[in-house]
């Protein structure tokens, strides 16, 4: 509503202290030039706290301390409730609302958002990016609008790129009372681009029936088209709707560019898509590290593997040194493995091999009737983790 709220602190201007800490908040009428104190906090924020404003119009008051000093470091936080949200007796205050509307604006542009009939006021206050007392993200907007039908409202945005700043927002709805609504989060962006995001890493088998929507928005509200490049054979992108969609025909790595075109301005989003064969992949070698511990050394697999399990050791034993060995970064066609010496030992150490076996997750009966169970379990720590065989 435009008042400023003002949290924590202490007279002394002492970091790390609770002494003279500055428990009641101050909010600031700008059109009075006017301070009224609220309820007080629990607890003392002083240096190093935080005040931010939520999604719902409430305040997040935290922290304190945080210098290792345990009694005046406040690992915790308080809602601080403002009074716009409750009636005169006490209760809540019902509340307008906003039911629709873009999440993705540009600069300078007007906008159709639903609410509650009748809204006076809306305004823009940017998502807080604050530290040691500072928010270098504070920014309070009005917004002009008006109201073409009851409960429509075409928003129009401030054109300065330097007022109206890239990045995510809250919109809020005010009604007469000075009653703001739950925000709805709003990205600000200064071009017309479509904006999207390249999905990760896709791994599939020969055969597998593919259906990956590639999500794009364009801030102007434009149509936009897709196109993809070098996607694995047997899969086709639907131009409008930007689904890629089939069967996969043929093993390999691709590579794959997908181009987002609003008729003005392009996206382009890269990715990596590796398609194994159904067969059971499995592939063994030997490395050999003549160069100092704790180096990670990386190992290119000669096939791909749709959910890979690699095993590798033991070392053999040409230095006096105690050492391990660790494996990371498995991935459809290579790891990474590196000797690891315990931290008190200088890390430099002898010649050492080792073997390892690359095999896709499953079950495997092997020529002597022996069964093969390749799987992945997850540990925390230190700590030990049960694994049950089948």
């Amino acid at each position: 509503n435009g008042h400023v709220l003002v949290v924590g602190g202490n007279t002394s201007g002492v970091k790390f202290t609770d002494a003279n800490g500055v428990l009641q908040p101050e909010s600031w009428d700008p059109d009075t030039d006017t301070w009224t104190l609220h309820n007080p906090q629990a607890e003392a924020r002083n240096y190093h706290s935080t005040g931010v404003l939520l999604t719902d119009g409430t305040v997040l008051s935290a922290g304190g301390g945080l210098n290792g000093n345990a009694n005046v470091d406040h690992w915790n936080g308080e809602i601080f409730y403002p009074p716009y949200l409750y009636l005169p007796d006490g209760s809540l205050a019902p509340r307008p609302s906003i039911t629709s509307g873009p999440d993705l604006m540009r600069t300078g542009g007007t906008y159709t958002f639903t609410a509650t009939p009748g809204v006076p006021h809306w305004s823009l206050i940017k998502m807080s990016a604050t530290t040691h007392t500072m928010n270098t993200d504070q920014r309070y907007l009005p917004v002009s609008f008006e109201e073409t039908a009851a409960g429509t409202y075409a928003l129009s945005l401030h054109n300065n790129v330097n007022v109206l700043t890239p990045g995510f927002w809250m919109l809020f709805a005010v009604d007469a009372a000075g009653v703001p609504s739950v925000s709805a989060v709003v990205q600000i962006v200064t071009t017309g681009a479509p904006r999207a995001v390249a999905p990760p890493e896709q791994f599939n088998r020969v055969g597998d029936a593919i259906e990956l929507t590639i999500e794009a928005r364009d801030p102007d509200g434009d149509p936009i088209g897709f196109v993809a490049n070098g996607l694995p054979p047997g899969l086709e992108m639907d131009p409008v709707t930007g689904v890629i969609a089939g069967v996969v025909a043929e093993a390999g790595i691709f590579d794959v560019t997908v181009i987002i075109d609003d008729g003005t301005d392009l996206a382009v989003l890269a990715f990596r898509w590796l398609v194994t064969s159904r067969s059971n992949n499995s592939e063994f070698g030997r490395e050999t590290d003549d160069h100092s511990a704790n180096q990670w050394h990386p190992v290119q697999l000669t096939k791909l593997y749709f959910d890979p399990v690699v095993v590798m050791g033991p070392l053999t034993i040409n230095g006096a040194d105690p050492t391990t060995m660790r494996v990371r970064n498995v991935g459809g066609n290579g790891f990474e493995w590196a000797m690891d010496e315990w931290d008190y030992k200088d890390g430099s150490h002898t010649t050492e091999t080792v073997s390892w076996l690359a095999v896709d997750a499953g079950t495997y009966q092997l020529p002597n009737g022996s069964t093969l169970l390749a799987s992945h379990t997850a540990a925390v720590d230190t700590g030990w983790s049960a694994v049950a065989f089948e």
